[in-house]
Order: C-alpha cells, then structure tokens, then sequence
C-alpha cells in the first residue's frame, strides 16, 4: 500500500506491506507563507503542496519489480486549511491554513449566532467555534471577497485537491468535512453554511474512507512513475488517520498525535446516548466508526514550539542540533528550575479556544540558560497538552503516541511524568500512514473490516512508565501553569486590541 500524508509543510510518502510494516518511506517539502508581520494571515499553495507530493512520491525510487505488488495509495492530510477552486478545478485563492486567524471575529459571530446545542445538532458533533474551522472562513470571504467566493465550485482542502491530481475526481469524507458537514446524516450542515452567506453546493461529493475514489490517471502516472490505473483509496483526515494507526482495536485508549500542532484525547464507546453527548466544554467530540467516539483537544503549537525555539535560540551556527539541545536539557531538573513556559506562539484552540492568547517564558533569572529554557519549552507542551486531558473524565491506562516528535525518547517520559500515565509507542511513527494502509487494506479486500486490519497491522514499540517521584513535582508546577495562564488572560485580551 502505497500511502500518503499531506502534512502542514511536507508530504510523507510511505509504503506498507498488508501486516503494517514499513518497507519504504520518503517526503517533500513546501512552504507556510505569512501575509503580514503578527502571523494573523496563514496560507499555502496548492501548487507548491502537489509538487511536494510528487516529490515525495518519486523519492521512494521504485522499481518495476514494487510497482507490480501495489494494491493501492491512500491518503492521510492535515484538514481546516481551505481554498476555493473555479469550475474549471482551478484553485481561486491559496490555502486559508489552519493557523490562520483572520476569521476570529467571524468565530465569535458565529458562537453568539447558535448556542453549543444548536451546534451538535447541525454538526452531529461537538465542535467548538475556531477561527480555522471552514464556516467562520466562509463568512470572512463572503464579507471581504463575494467575487471570489461567487466564481467557486468547491471549498477543499489539501486532500481533495491531490486525489483530484491523482484522479480527476473530487471526493472527500465526511470527518474530514467536520465543521460544516453534518457526521451522523453524512450531508451538509446548510443552515450554517447559508448562515456564512454561502451555498451548500461548495460542499464537494462525499464518500467512505476506504472506498475507492478514482483510478490513478495516466497523465500522472507518467509524471509520477507509478502504474495508471491503481486504484486512490478516498482516505482520511490526519487526526482520524493517525488515531486508526495506534488503534489496534483497542477501546477505552488514550491518543496522541504529535506535529506542528498536537493532539490529544480518548478514543471510547459510549454506554449510552447520554454519556456520547455528554462532552465537557472545550472538548471536540466526533463519531469515529463503529459506534467508538473519539474526545480530543488541539493545541497549535506542539511540534512547532519547540521548532521555534531551536530556529530562533539554536541556529547561530548553521542547522539546529537537536540532538545535542536534547542531552542539555535532559540534565536540568523537572520543573526547569522554577521556569515556566506558556506554548501559545499562535493563539490557542483547546482548551482555552483564545486567539489572543501568546507565548510567555516567566520566572527567567540570571541564573537560567538556554538549556532550562529549552526545558521549560518541552515542559511547557505538556503541560498545555494537560489542561485538555484534565477535562476528560476517564483516564485511560496508557496513550499511545505518533508523529515526529514520538522519536523523542525524553519528551516522551517528560510527559509521562507530567500526566502520570503510561505511554507506548509505536513500530512506525508514520501512524497517519500507517491508518491510510488500514483503510487501502480494507478497501482492497486484504481484510475484511477495519478492526481486523487494525488488529493485524498495528504493533506496539517502547514503553515510558511514569516516575512517581517526578509526577508529584509537576503537579506543583502544573498548577502555577494554569495559574499563570488566567492572570495574564484578560492581558491577552487587552494587548491584542492595542
């Protein structure tokens, strides 16, 4: 199974044999283009993003001998990044990133226009109001485009975009349609969508993840160096994606998705109906299949925080070390000696849903250097990571992790520490990869349903047991993070008006 993530600024091409081992793997990039100095307007380009998934398709270098064993490509992608397309298929505007923050006033209007029950009832799911989500994005460009949005077939997103590439069909999936598709009746959420001053009829055609959408086209088949004709497994979203890859079939498991943001949740199978609409506020809730819900948060900077930190603190002399920052700050203490750090680079979604929230290091004295900082940083995602886990009630006996950041093996254990949990992870990282196999497998006939082909592919790596001595320390200290986050709360809010 050949498998492709679309990630926020590199595509991973990844191949899987049918019991989800990795066999090959290879990726390209693109770029994030920033509209203005606050990084408040966010976006990509289609075409720079297909060129990325070209790229990484021909990295894998395959051979005549891997091309004739194909059954398939799926594809996993990062979704609430979202462009219009002509009726021509030809993009109107770049992408409107998920990072972007240009609709936040039409988040608020939205918020104040439906209450969080009118919401769960057009949606099927619980979605709190974001500036990324596809609605708010609608109204801005009904308000500061109408030309534009008049002239487009479809809304899409990078997944919809490269099956298009692949086949020269448009399909997409309800999840990855959350929003502003409807995830129980599967059609779209049109009094919303006519609420942004906009027809349902951008909604493109929607099918099941495991169905097959289209047939590799020769046209890039050639260009691609794969056989025409193969069938495009329709795929999920990044997040659905990754949690089927650390499934296993198993309920009742914790999850978390590493990236340049990061997830976090539980995946579950309500008793009830009243314990699946029973979700605390703050949190996404959304049907996954098989009557399990998944409960999750978001935070935007994850990956990116650390990123961030490294290019701005750690780049003097050429390509960041992580490597090398990673052993000075595994030598600082837990609680990097009374040094907290706030991760909100870019705003915050879960739990706080604040735009205006910003990064903060306090408690800096001459006594601290790079590495507590440095620290302070990888502490400061999880504890962020926490203030979304603390509103779930149940408290699963492990979390499984993926993305880059799950190579990392002393953020690992730091947030095992900091959450008192267990976390386990995987043979391949490439979870979200690894998903789309599951889904090729199932759509192929390898397997019969998507738990067995989960059960079969999905295989624990290492294990970070939490240390009692180190969780009673950070309690302490989560407690002063939160603290922190509240007084400088209304700050937030003032400043961002300045």
């Amino acid at each position: 199974m050949l498998t492709l993530d679309i990630g926020t600024s590199s595509c991973k091409a990844v191949i899987f044999d049918t019991l989800g081992r990795e066999l090959l793997a290879a990726s390209g990039r693109y770029g994030i283009h920033y509209s203005d100095e606050d990084h408040v307007r966010v976006e990509q380009s289609p075409e720079e993003i297909w060129t990325g998934v070209v790229q990484a398709i021909q990295g894998l270098r395959l051979d005549s001998a891997m091309c004739s064993r194909l059954k398939g490509i799926s594809i996993s992608s990062q979704i609430s990044s979202h462009f219009l397309v002509d009726h021509h298929d030809q993009p109107l505007t770049r992408l409107i990133s998920w990072m972007d923050r240009r609709a936040s006033r039409e988040a608020a209007e939205l918020a104040e226009a439906f209450s969080p029950t009118e919401m769960q009832s057009m949606l099927g799911a619980t979605l709190p109001a974001g500036a990324s989500w596809p609605i708010p994005k609608l109204r801005w460009l009904r308000r500061h485009h109408p030309e534009v949005l008049e002239q487009a077939r479809y809304l899409v997103q990078p997944k919809e975009w490269v099956l298009f590439q692949l086949t020269g069909q448009w399909m997409s999936d309800v999840s990855s349609l959350r929003g502003w598709g409807h995830q129980l009746e599967r059609a779209p959420a049109t009094p919303l969508i006519e609420w942004a001053g906009a027809d349902a009829q951008l909604v493109p055609p929607m099918g099941e993840p495991w169905q097959t959408a289209g047939l590799l086209s020769r046209h890039t088949a050639a260009l691609v160096g794969l056989p025409a004709g193969l069938p495009v497994i329709l795929g999920w979203n990044d997040l659905n994606a990754a949690v089927l890859g650390l499934y296993g079939g198993q309920p009742d498991l914790g999850i978390h998705i590493t990236g340049t943001s990061d997830h976090i949740g539980l995946l579950r199978k309500p008793a009830s109906a009243e314990e699946a609409s029973a979700v605390p506020a703050g949190i996404n809730a959304i049907p996954f299949y098989d009557e399990l819900q998944l409960l999750y948060g978001v935070s935007s900077a994850g990956g990116y925080a650390l990123q961030w930190f490294m290019d701005r603190f750690e780049s003097d002399c050429g390509e960041p070390d992580y490597e090398a920052i990673m052993k000075m700050a595994s030598q600082v203490p837990a609680g990097s000696k009374s040094l907290w750090f706030l991760p909100y680079l870019q705003g915050e979604r879960s739990p706080w849903w604040n735009p205006d929230a910003r990064a903060v290091f306090y408690g800096l004295s001459a006594s601290h250097d790079r590495s507590h900082m440095a620290r302070a940083v990888l502490e400061g995602v999880g504890f962020a990571l926490r203030t979304i886990t603390d509103l779930i009630d149940k408290r699963p006996a492990a979390i499984r992790v993926a993305g880059g950041a799950s190579r990392n093996a002393l953020w690992n254990q730091i947030k095992a520490d900091q959450w008192g949990v267990r976390l386990e992870t995987m043979e391949t990282r490439e979870a979200g990869c690894l998903g789309a196999a599951i889904l090729a497998a199932v759509g192929a006939g390898q397997y019969d349903s998507i738990s067995e082909a989960a059960t079969a592919m999905t295989r624990v790596g290492a294990s970070f047991e939490p240390d009692k001595g180190e969780h009673a320390r950070y309690e302490k200290q989560y407690e002063h993070f939160v603290r922190l986050y509240h007084a400088l709360e209304p700050m937030f809010a003032e400043t961002s008006r300045a």
